[in-house]
């Protein structure tokens, strides 16, 4: 039986909330990126689209 190896990348980028088409270009070069470097899997910040508030968070402290 032949073993495979599966590269796996972790990518972190600079999102901007609401701006699902610049994000998505932002993933996309990401995506290129790995690919060049001969990741067989790219994983990407859960809110990577639609971008992340820090003060989403914020504001559900000062609820509690």
């Amino acid at each position: 039986m032949s073993m495979h190896r599966l590269r796996i990348g972790m990518v972190q980028i600079n999102t901007t909330v609401g701006d699902f088409r610049g994000n998505t270009q932002r993933i996309l070069q990401a995506i290129v990126e790995g690919k060049s470097l001969g990741a067989d899997l790219l994983t990407f910040p859960e809110l990577a689209i639609c971008g992340y508030a820090q003060w989403y968070s914020a504001s559900g402290v000062e609820v509690l």
